[in-house]
């Protein structure tokens, strides 16, 4: 029965459209990963470090925000992440330009903040490895979510491929 039906419908065009939409599948879904992936934060150094400054831009992004802080002891502009993985952003960090900011972060990557000498974000992670344990936690839900959607996804073609078949054996008889 089953090899019945693969006969009937198996021929060279159908393969040619089965290949072309398998890659375009697949490219479909190594798009997702990859688009899931690049939002793991930058890599950071081991030891943190703290920066105290005046908070001259802060821009959110999809990842994140970026602030632009000048260096008090240096005067020099400093660019620095914050992502959602690795301190808690309270709103209005945006709206808080010219203000006093004292940063704590490993590399570029924000894991503390305060402002005006207020705790203003809240780290999610204190040491170095517990930032490297929620950096492996996100490339894990990352491949999750996409393992996932690539199931979902093969189960709805198998689906339609055994009802456009048994369709196709209706017109047939």
């Amino acid at each position: 029965m089953i090899l019945d039906l693969l006969k009937s419908t198996l021929n060279l065009n159908n393969h040619i459209k089965a290949a072309l939409f398998t890659t375009f599948a697949l490219l479909v879904f190594i798009s997702l990963y990859f688009s899931e992936l690049s939002n793991k934060p930058l890599p950071f150094k081991e030891d943190a470090s703290m920066t105290e400054g005046t908070l001259v831009w802060a821009d959110g992004t999809q990842r994140g925000i970026w602030l632009i802080v000048r260096d008090q002891s240096t005067h020099e502009l400093r660019r620095f992440l914050a992502l959602p993985d690795y301190t808690e952003l309270p709103k209005g960090l945006i709206k808080s330009r010219g203000n006093h900011i004292t940063i704590t972060h490993f590399g570029k990557l924000v894991t503390g903040c305060n402002l005006e000498s207020v705790g203003f974000c809240t780290p999610r992670c204190g040491e170095a490895y517990e930032c490297k344990v929620n950096r492996i936690k996100h490339s894990a839900e990352a491949l999750r979510h996409t393992s996932i959607t690539i199931f979902v996804f093969l189960v709805g073609i198998v689906l339609h491929y055994f009802f456009w078949a048994k369709k196709l054996r209706r017109i047939n008889r």
